[in-house]
């Protein structure tokens, strides 16, 4: 369930709980998936500090455990020079990071957790375009939290919930039976994403290095300096998890994709709006299954052959950076989340493994351990890793059109945020369906790893 909007004053005084405010306190309501954010502004001497206030629904405040996990993946990235929001202790108890209150008159109301962030003063990406130097610089800061989280665990970390992609299979395909306004073309789409990578990824289980992971490093998560193009900070760990690692590259590519089908669409559709005025729109309010109906039956109709080229040169950028940082030892906080160098994936096996021509170069050390925290990290992604690559970005576009659809039916009202990704995610994933691993490897520069199919 949605946190519901709170008056400025309950706000106020819920931020005092960690921080003295000062006599003048301004509270702005923040775009969110289904917790409550808040910017508190505190004006204290003439100087401004801002904050970020979240207030967690009722789901989410029943595990406090995760929350704190949530916390302690946080402090351990801030410790290993990764830029994210720093959580704000309380001002009784300088271990104490999560608090309990009921938001409500209501003797039967449950409590909500409350916590308090520093706020990072660089906007959200959003949706602008990107270039290939930001692209870079999005998959270098996930790479550096890769290896910041290589040695870091908590109990609370393994429970699965609707975004983990360890579960991302039996979730599309529970839900999928719910929605009945999905056509039965895309029925057939997300049901095939979910059985490759089932089929995969129990083929490749043993061989797959598993730790913490962000896993959602989509475009609201991720903070810019747009004069640089550089991507400055990570935020939002509400869906961080134990996963697969190379999930967390998986998931950044996919919404690199995303983004450049997004983009490409836009212009594409400037062209189209003068020839359809002729046509007749809807009135009044949609249901939230025609809304998702109608996003996904246009982006289906739109989707083109011409824009494969954007959105595999955002997938490759996006993992050239996430592989130089992994091979990288440097302290990401200095370097901003910039990638070394903007040379192809395979070469920087290369460098790393000096291996003598690109197929050796694709390929690093596979491992016979199970799936476990046991699983030590090579400092680049194994073959298996990179073998169940495509089938986790057909997966996570499925899982996001799924679970966008499948939300927004029960919180409506939020429907704007929930269905960003229904139009491209549609147009990727009818792009990738019929688009062999090995053709995918291929046009990522990693063709080792696809000879090592064969």
């Amino acid at each position: 369930m949605e946190s519901k909007n709170l008056p400025s004053n309950i706000v106020q005084g819920l931020a005092s709980l960690f921080l003295d405010t000062g006599p003048s306190v301004q509270v702005t309501r923040l775009v969110s998936y289904l917790d409550a954010n808040y910017a508190v502004d505190c004006f204290n001497a003439g100087q401004k500090e801002r904050y970020v206030l979240k207030v967690h629904n009722a789901e989410s405040s029943a595990n406090v455990a995760y929350l704190e996990a949530q916390t302690a993946a946080i402090l351990h990235l801030l410790a290993h020079g990764v830029p994210t929001a720093r959580p704000m202790p309380c001002k009784d108890d300088p271990h104490t990071f999560v608090l309990m209150r009921q938001l409500g008159a209501e003797q039967s109301l449950s409590s909500q957790a409350v916590r308090l962030f520093q706020w990072i003063d660089y906007p959200a990406m959003g949706t602008a375009p990107q270039d290939s130097t930001l692209q870079r610089s999005w998959g270098c800061i996930m790479g550096h939290v890769t290896n910041a989280l290589a040695d870091f665990d908590h109990p609370a970390m393994h429970q699965h919930h609707d975004w983990n992609m360890m579960v991302a299979a039996d979730i599309i395909q529970q839900r999928t039976a719910e929605l009945e306004h999905f056509t039965e073309h895309q029925r057939h789409l997300v049901l095939s994403a979910a059985q490759q990578l089932m089929q995969h990824s129990q083929q490749l289980s043993a061989s797959l290095p598993c730790q913490v992971c962000h896993a959602d490093s989509n475009e609201a998560n991720l903070l810019t300096d747009p004069a640089r193009q550089q991507v400055t900070a990570i935020i939002d760990f509400g869906d961080a998890c134990y996963c697969w690692r190379v999930a967390e590259v998986a998931i950044a590519m996919t919404y690199a994709a995303l983004l450049a089908i997004n983009n490409t669409s836009k212009y594409a559709s400037r062209e189209a709006v003068g020839s359809s005025s002729n046509q007749v729109q809807p009135k009044g309010r949609s249901s939230p299954d025609a809304v998702v109906a109608g996003i996904s039956d246009s982006s289906m109709q739109h989707s083109s052959r011409t824009q494969l080229a954007p959105y595999w040169t955002a997938m490759t950028n996006v993992l050239e950076g996430y592989l130089s940082a992994l091979v990288s030892p440097c302290n990401p906080k200095e370097r901003h989340g910039q990638p070394s160098s903007a040379i192809p994936a395979a070469m920087i096996y290369m460098q790393h493994t000096g291996a003598s021509s690109t197929a050796e170069a694709a390929i690093a050390p596979g491992s016979s351990s199970s799936c476990s925290s046991e699983v030590k990290a090579t400092n680049t992604l194994t073959v298996a890793e990179l073998q169940l690559l495509p089938s986790l970005i057909k997966a996570r576009a499925a899982l996001s059109l799924v679970n966008g659809a499948y939300t927004v039916r029960l919180n409506p009202g939020n429907a704007q945020y929930l269905l960003l990704t229904q139009s491209p995610g549609w147009q990727l994933l009818s792009e990738l369906h019929d688009v062999s691993t090995e053709l995918v490897l291929q046009r990522l520069g990693l063709r080792a790893a696809c000879a090592a199919l064969a």
